[in-house]
């Protein structure tokens, strides 16, 4: 039988702001109970008849906390076809149409960047040529953008006008987001069910021990999904839930028994809703047009005065809002209705993103005081942002250590699957800001680096703020046991491309060691 208490001996990272380091961690009932010497923890191990793991060679850290993941989507890319880093038109068709081949209904491929199709964005017709008799839908690495064939249009008998192209089989936003809910529709519980432990067990064996988990469709069968995981035991991370605004306006009065559904495994933390769009998709709401393309400056997915009316109802709900904002015009949209509405205070409510910020707009930031998430993986992602904001806006492209110096709760993420779910491959993005990948934008902003300490700070110790979670982000006495054991010391990394290379070794929530 394992024994409830484990004493690690060895290197051990408890924190990272400041940076603590000890060589001895006792854990008992899935929290720390001792910090210290590794003498000490191997005689209380040998009084208590506890687990000893020597880490040897390897070092320890807090389980890194995704503070803004979609993990059903995590699970539905792990089931459907990946269309990353494909860099023509004939061989997304090719992969598209052998990928049909074991799909009955719909086919969902997800991930293509047009940027990197010569710039060309797909069509409905492309995706018919490669699969004419089967509903198809495409989506774009930024998940605010997709495309259907024919089929897949007769099947939802959309109309044009709004966010659709019939034409071109384009839609964006909230109708991608009505799309996939009516897919997702159709599937039943046990189904929502694979795709969340699919996904988990990806996420897990990266050392991600805590999320945020950011719904946008279908949040009521997510979340009956989650909870009939927690009561199977079969959850084994921590997850914080932000629900779509849509779901709670379906709720009712019922939306205030969602603040009440809180455990040490799952808990309803907040309601997500949208601004604007992507940079990618050109969606993103700027003041000024874009650089490449000034016959647009973005989408307003929401008004100001529609903003402030969701924050109103979100916060009575005992919830924490958390606004998609990518664009400028969309952070001066949310500040405004923050400011209207009376959100001042650390962390009252949280922006997702904030990847344009202007120097005027830092003042009333620091006034309000607002949780930040932010991923620095974009920074390698969007190699093109230069194209598109121009040089005169450059400067306030993914501000990282200028948020971070206005004393901001920030948590670090990756909008998997957006992005990698690998926490090194962010940390890497975060410290070398694209500069060791001729990244355009790092000649421009290469001040906006963070130090390792600061970006290790920010996955753990800032998402656990940022999440409203005090029990998680550190190995401190009584907080939840949540360790991951990596191959190598990240701080004794001299060349900074090697951060990308740590594995995890263990992985421990708890009192179970997960992977």
């Amino acid at each position: 039988m394992e024994s409830v208490c484990k004493g690690f001996v060895g290197r051990i990272y408890t924190s990272f702001n400041p940076v603590r380091v000890v060589d001895g961690v006792l854990t008992c009932g899935g929290r720390v109970v001792f910090v210290g010497s590794s003498r000490d923890v191997e005689k209380l191990c040998n009084v208590l008849g506890c687990d000893l793991i020597d880490l040897k060679s390897y070092t320890a850290l807090p389980g890194f906390i995704d503070s803004h993941i979609h993990l059903l989507d995590v699970g539905d890319v792990l089931n459907s076809l990946d269309l990353r880093g494909v860099r023509s038109v004939e061989e997304l068709k090719r992969l598209l149409k052998e990928f049909s081949k074991s799909r009955s209904g719909w086919v969902i491929a997800r991930g293509f960047d047009h940027e990197l199709l010569s710039g060309r964005m797909l069509s409905r017709y492309d995706l018919d040529d490669a699969v004419p008799d089967k509903p198809v839908l495409a989506i774009r690495v930024c998940g605010h953008l997709g495309v259907l064939n024919s089929k897949a249009l007769e099947v939802l008998r959309l109309s044009s006008g709004g966010n659709v192209d019939l034409s071109s089989g384009v839609v964006v936003e909230d109708l991608l987001d009505k799309v996939l809910e009516e897919i997702r529709y159709e599937m039943s519980l046990d189904e929502v069910e694979k795709l969340l432990i699919d996904a988990q067990n990806h996420v897990m064996r990266f050392g991600v021990t805590s999320i945020g988990l950011i719904s946008t469709t279908a949040s009521d069968k997510l979340l009956l999904a989650l909870l009939s995981l927690q009561r199977r035991e079969a959850l084994k991370i921590r997850v914080r839930m932000y629900m779509s605004y849509r779901s709670l306006k379906s709720l009712g009065p019922t939306a205030k028994l969602l603040s009440g559904l809180s455990s040490e495994w799952l808990r309803v933390v907040g309601v997500k809703f949208f601004a604007d769009g992507s940079l990618g998709a050109r969606t993103a709401l700027l003041s000024r047009p874009y650089s490449d393309d000034p016959s647009t400056n973005g989408v307003e997915v929401m008004s100001r005065v529609e903003l402030a009316q969701a924050l109103r109802e979100v916060v009575g709900f005992g919830l924490q809002p958390a606004i998609h904002a990518i664009g400028d015009r969309a952070l001066d949209n949310v500040l405004w209705a923050a400011e209207e509405v009376g959100l001042v205070g650390i962390n009252s409510f949280r922006i997702e993103h904030a990847s344009v910020v202007r120097d005027d707009q830092l003042g009333l930031i620091t006034k309000l005081r607002p949780g930040i998430s932010i991923q620095p993986h974009f920074i390698l992602t969007d190699w093109w942002v230069v194209k598109r904001v121009g040089l005169e806006r450059v400067r306030f492209v993914y501000r990282f250590k200028t948020l971070l110096n206005l004393n901001l709760v920030i948590g670090l993420s990756t909008d998997a699957p957006v992005e990698p779910v690998n926490p090194w491959e962010t940390v890497y993005a975060a410290v070398t800001r694209g500069c060791s990948d001729s990244i355009e934008l790092c000649r421009y902003t290469e001040d906006e680096r963070l130090t390792l300490a600061e970006a290790l700070h920010l996955y753990t110790t800032g998402s656990a703020e940022l999440l409203r979670d005090e029990e998680v982000g550190s190995l401190g006495l009584g907080k939840l046991a949540d360790i991951v054991v990596v191959d190598r010391d990240p701080f004794e990394i001299s060349d900074p491309k090697e951060l990308r290379n740590v594995s995890t070794v263990k992985v421990f929530v708890g009192t179970e060691e997960v992977y």
